[in-house]
């Protein structure tokens, strides 16, 4: 019996990612199964190309087993309805978070498709190769199908495993070693679990199904034997696909490990991991290592909202936000950068909330960056449920799927993706929420892609400036300044437009023939059309009419006047590669430099002469610079230049 199964990923930036629940079927299925030596597994598909491909790989496949992800679910079921087309006979089954826990109307839809599996596949798997035949799906459990009378079935679901060493490693069984040979040349990426299982039930994720359940993991010396297969195969980045890493007293173990093996062998290069939500010191711990030996590019504090409706709502209100704030400081304090994620389109979410939401994070050390992620409708999250969507008000829309930094792919015989995006609630309707998207598109170009960074964290934290109101200036703006008013323009169209179904990242054949998020479109579009100064000349205008109603309006001018020049000479961009000398009145990037980790020194008059190197980091082309500083330095927010020498010519501090 000759068994195929298929997880399409897409590739990105050179890199494939392992099929790595098709492994484990494929690996379990040779452990359990009685009739194992009867099984021939061909290569398990594994990327994105053209359908008619794909076919030709699936021939003679007597058993096509899929695996449906919001990335793959269109494809995989074209693909199913083609070789069911024209070979009637293969039988085709389904799993995936995108097989929705009540499938009546999946599988009437999808006829091609004979049998879902729900949850874990691994038992149920082996079982159903056991003995193939319709007339055996009754007795497998966690499975649905359309029997012989048209009726749907659902069989009874059985529990998660909790002692998950029980399931064969498809890493250590060498079920990939031949899909390695076959690809000699392809860069892989490692999805990899330690422990499996989420004890939160946000109502926007389907990780905890919906509700809270134990955790199950591996041994340690299972995970470690792992570690060494990665490191042995030379695999540079490690995806951990756990909820909570971090969550176990032995996670510091399992780091220090993998820091030791990046020390002594140069791999891996990146360990990625979602880090758990409740658990302040064993966080801290555990990123600290991570960080320590150049395996993260950031420590994730996900916060998702700070508005304490909301996170009742969506179930995540027994999250304890005093974690966050001790994160924070601890990480600033050590100089780990860290980034923090507010999600767009939660219930009991209004403009206000949520621009206090971001004021809040920001005035408690978030410099780096905040992802503002829209939020995405998973089939077995809360969020799918109807009447969930009812009570809330939720307006949801159909847009098509692509990828932030993605290149824009014309695959022959291929299909669109899509997902469908929250774009209304009953606490903020349309017209809101496109003001909540196009405040944090402004607060990301003005604040997190540090184009004006220094004077608006002068003015929030020195002055004592609302920092929202400071972003709605430029917001709202005439066509007096029309670089700004550009700028604004474009954010409130481009939300209106995902409102209408238009796809929620910005295309540019100018720059990689990527996507990108659409301040990182406006910012550098000004730049590749010599708009740079004219942005800082208006920005000085709009701050300065605001300055103008305050007291000592003269000297807090004469302040923010230089942050602007110093943010606008320290910003990185193409063709600029000269040494530059500063002159100012006061020691503005000491104590930004000293904001940025949490500490505060005195904003001093002293006169300071500022050299500034930007011979040795330069780009010659929009190409590489915007893949060099726009996109790898997102999540760092690494736009500024660093290479600085500070020459104090006079010590006189008389501002407070």
């Amino acid at each position: 019996m000759k068994i195929i199964i298929i997880q399409i990923s897409n590739s990105f930036s050179n890199q494939s990612y392992f099929p790595y629940s098709a492994g484990l079927l494929e690996a379990n299925a040779k452990k359990f199964a009685f009739n194992a030596s009867e099984l021939e597994f061909l290569l398990p598909i594994y990327k994105r190309e053209p359908i008619e491909e794909l076919e030709n790989k699936c021939k003679g496949a007597d058993i096509i087993a899929i695996s449906l992800y919001i990335w793959n679910e269109q494809i995989s079921l074209e693909l199913a309805r083609r070789i069911k087309e024209k070979s009637p006979n293969t039988i085709i089954i389904a799993g995936g978070p995108q097989v929705p826990n009540n499938s009546g109307e999946f599988l009437r839809k999808n006829k091609a498709i004979s049998l879902v599996i729900h949850g874990e596949g691994e038992r149920v798997f082996s079982k159903f190769l056991e003995n193939p035949s319709p007339l055996n799906y009754v007795n497998l459990p966690s499975v649905s199908y359309i029997d012989s009378l048209g009726e749907y079935i659902k069989t009874k679901n059985i529990e998660r495993e909790n002692n998950l060493d029980c399931y064969a490693s498809p890493y250590l069984s060498g079920v990939f070693d031949p899909l390695m040979k076959a690809y000699p040349d392809e860069n892989w990426t490692a999805l990899w679990e330690t422990n499996r299982g989420c004890p939160f039930s946000c109502a926007y994720c389907d990780w905890g199904s919906n509700k809270k359940s134990k955790i199950g993991k591996y041994s340690i010396e299972r995970l470690f034997a792992e570690i060494e297969w990665f490191v042995n195969n030379k695999i540079k980045y490690i995806y951990c696909c756990d909820a909570n890493f971090g969550i176990l007293q032995r996670d510091l173990d399992i780091v220090k490990y993998i820091a030791d093996k990046k020390i002594k062998t140069g791999f891996p290069n990146i360990f990625s991991v979602q880090s758990t939500k409740n658990s302040t010191e064993k966080s801290f711990e555990t990123q600290k290592i991570i960080s320590s030996v150049g395996l993260s590019k950031g420590v994730s504090l996900s916060m998702q909202s700070l508005n304490p409706m909301t996170l009742k709502l969506i179930n995540r209100d027994n999250i304890d936000q005093k974690v966050f704030d001790v994160l924070q400081y601890k990480f600033s304090k050590e100089k780990i950068a860290t980034y923090s994620d507010l999600i767009i389109g939660l219930p009991g979410e209004t403009y206000t909330s949520f621009k206090n939401g971001i004021e809040y994070l920001i005035a408690n050390g978030q410099h780096n960056r905040i992802r503002f992620n829209n939020l995405t409708v998973l089939p077995n999250a809360q969020f799918g449920d109807p009447s969930y969507q009812l009570l809330n008000g939720i307006k949801i829309v159909k847009n098509k799927l692509v990828y932030v930094y993605g290149e824009e792919e014309k695959i022959a015989d291929d299909v669109d993706e899509y997902q469908y995006l929250v774009v209304g609630t009953n606490s903020a309707k349309e017209k809101d929420w496109v003001k909540i998207r196009s405040f944090a598109w402004m607060t990301d170009l003005l604040y997190f892609d540090k184009t004006l960074q220094i004077p608006l964290m002068l003015l929030h934290r020195h002055f004592g400036e609302c920092f929202q109101d400071l972003i709605e200036l430029f917001m709202s703006v005439s066509q007096s300044q029309p670089i700004f008013y550009k700028i604004s323009k474009f954010f409130d169209d481009k939300a209106t437009g995902i409102q209408n179904g238009e796809i929620e990242y910005c295309l540019s054949e100018k720059f990689l023939n990527s996507y990108w998020k659409s301040d990182e479109y406006m910012l550098m579009n000004v730049v590749s059309d010599g708009d740079i100064m004219s942005f800082y000349n208006e920005a000085r205008d709009i701050l300065g009419l605001f300055i103008a109603s305050k007291e000592d309006n003269n000297k807090i001018s004469e302040i923010i006047e230089e942050a602007i020049l110093l943010n606008q000479v320290l910003l990185k961009i193409p063709n600029d590669r000269l040494k530059k000398s500063l002159s100012c009145k006061y020691n503005i990037l000491n104590w930004y430099e000293h904001a940025l980790v949490g500490e505060t020194v005195s904003l001093d008059h002293a006169d300071v002469l500022y050299e500034i190197d930007k011979t040795v980091l330069y780009w010659e082309d929009y190409n590489e610079w915007s893949r060099e500083v726009v996109w790898y330095g997102n999540r760092l927010g690494d736009y500024l230049h660093k290479d600085i020498q500070q020459n104090h010519l006079i010590a006189n501090s008389d501002l407070e």
